[in-house]
């Protein structure tokens, strides 16, 4: 069973595979190690554009809070 996170990711890759850009690559899950490590849960390149793309599935009700600029 997938967890929440990996499903959100998932679901993403369906859009992607709908985009018709020519030269177009996702990488996934991309792992960067210096001195600190990161990741990148998806990573969208064209000839002239890159996205680096941080995926969340959240479920229930999200609130907005224009005033204090947080997402509950």
């Amino acid at each position: 069973m997938l967890d929440a996170s990996r499903y959100g990711e998932n679901s993403l890759d369906y859009y992607f595979d709908l985009c018709s850009i020519e030269g177009k690559k996702v990488i996934k899950d991309l792992r960067i190690v210096g001195k600190t490590a990161f990741q990148i849960d998806r990573l969208l390149l064209t000839p002239s554009f890159l996205c680096l793309l941080e995926v969340k599935n959240i479920t229930g009700t999200i609130y907005f809070d224009q005033d204090a600029h947080q997402l509950y």
